[in-house]
């Protein structure tokens, strides 16, 4: 980056002028937030149905499968094709069905991008499909893609039925497929990437189906009485248990649980199989008031973009987030979060004096920038800096562990280990647990968890 300040305006006077000459449309965002959550979207109303959609699949994997919550999610719902491009370049990047959502875990948030212009009673089921992919992710992270894929379609076809939630019940497409069309050899399903979609719809939803019956087989079948677990111990797709699942479905003798649901989910009671996009919207509009501090409020083209940036900069094609953050930094030099992104990018290039460099101006920007704080005290080689730097982080978020955990062994390392007890146990009632921590924080030298 330009050390010099003159040179930065005038490469901002640039960019921003390249852009006008280019056509680029200024589109009005939206962010509704809520204390789990964030949907961000072009359009006020999807923004609160996408929050309250999530606020409702968190509430329904936590009863009925035990999970742990994920860390924040932020979700994106876009209007078209073209918006889910941006997000998500690399499956336009090579043959394959396109998608309709995809998500991703990233080191400090979950990532959602959901199109809008499917009917609303289809955005709910999206939604939660691709919410336990990130569930999988985190739990099963080892986990083939017809385990992958098939605990998605699995949880995603839960019914809310009155003030229950049933699970298990077979959705007419798979059984129509499973029962008319020639299943995909065995080899081909083991060999399945995650996160790659098939060539041809026909065979994608083939995969689909059939990931959901060797689940559907392995969680409720086999005359099992026992407790629903989120995922099946079995992982191994093995010629005798594929032939056991062929059995299964043509015996069609699917097992069924129900669950009285609780007061979150009966918010939403009856939004899934709604008459018409209009009951639908009213349903679902309902719920968003229930589940948001909030209305969704507008956000600057800046912050949209640098949102967007930050989402890419973590996924499978990071470069595609520099055109963005440029194109916000034209038009706010200041943008936090752009600065932030910028500083990212170069971070996990390994490129250290430029990420110190955009990551500090970040700060400045924001001093609640705990992202910011926690990658200059990784970038740091002086103890005081490290320390001043994970301070701040802890300042900002005082539940991010991993800075609590460095701290620790800071203080632990230098021989104040007085200090350190102290500075541990002031906040280690408010640390919930991150994905992303690979060790949870200790005091004293006693694992807290």
């Amino acid at each position: 980056m330009p050390s010099n300040p003159r040179a930065v305006t005038l490469l901002a006077l640039v960019i921003a002028s390249a852009n006008v000459a280019s056509g680029f449309s200024r589109t009005q965002w939206f962010m509704a937030t809520s204390e789990t959550a964030v949907a961000i979207s072009d359009d006020s109303s999807a923004a609160a149905r996408v929050l309250a959609a999530l606020t409702m699949a968190r509430a329904v994997m936590q009863q009925v499968a035990a999970v742990e919550p994920l860390p924040p999610v932020r979700a994106f719902a876009v209007k078209n094709e073209a918006m889910l491009r941006e997000l998500m370049p690399q499956y336009w990047e090579r043959r394959g069905v396109r998608p309709h959502g995809a998500s991703y875990t990233g080191p400090h948030a979950a990532f959602i991008a959901v199109r809008t212009d499917i009917p609303i009673p289809q955005q709910f089921p999206l939604l939660l499909h691709e919410y336990v992919h990130l569930l999988t992710a985190a739990h099963v992270p080892q986990a083939p893609a017809w385990l992958d894929e098939g605990l998605s379609e699995f949880w995603g076809a839960l019914v809310l039925d009155g003030q229950r939630i049933v699970i298990g019940r077979p959705p007419a497409r798979h059984l129509n497929l499973l029962r008319t069309r020639t299943w995909l050899p065995l080899d081909d399903m083991r060999q399945h990437q995650r996160g790659k979609l098939a060539a041809d719809q026909a065979r994608a939803s083939m995969f689909y189906a059939q990931s959901w019956a060797i689940v559907h087989y392995l969680l409720l079948g086999r005359g099992s009485t026992s407790p629903l677990t989120f995922a099946p111990s079995e992982q191994q797709w093995t010629p005798q248990l594929d032939a056991a699942v062929r059995v299964y479905v043509t015996g069609g003798q699917f097992r069924e649980v129900s669950i009285q649901s609780s007061h979150d989910v009966n918010v939403a009671s009856g939004f899934l199989g709604a008459d018409s996009s209009a009951v639908a919207s009213a349903k679902v509009e309902a719920l968003a008031k229930a589940a948001s501090r909030t209305q969704p409020q507008p956000i600057s083209e800046a912050r949209s973009l640098a949102e967007r940036a930050n989402m890419l900069v973590f996924g499978e094609r990071p470069d595609a987030a520099l055109p963005l953050v440029r194109r916000a930094l034209s038009l706010d030099s200041r943008e936090p979060l752009a600065l932030e992104v910028m500083g990212t990018h170069y971070f996990l290039r390994n490129q250290p004096d430029q990420a110190r460099a955009w990551l500090s101006q970040a700060l400045d920007a924001d001093h609640d920038r705990y992202s910011s704080a926690l990658y200059l005290a990784l970038l740091s080689s002086s103890p005081s800096d490290r320390e001043r730097y994970l301070q701040a982080a802890v300042r900002a978020k005082p539940d991010l562990t991993v800075a609590w955990q460095r701290l620790w062994t800071l203080y632990d390392e230098d021989g104040r280990g007085e200090h350190a007890r102290r500075w541990c146990d002031r906040l280690t009632v408010l640390l919930r647990p991150w994905l992303w921590v690979d060790q949870p924080l200790r005091c004293d030298g006693q694992v807290r968890r």
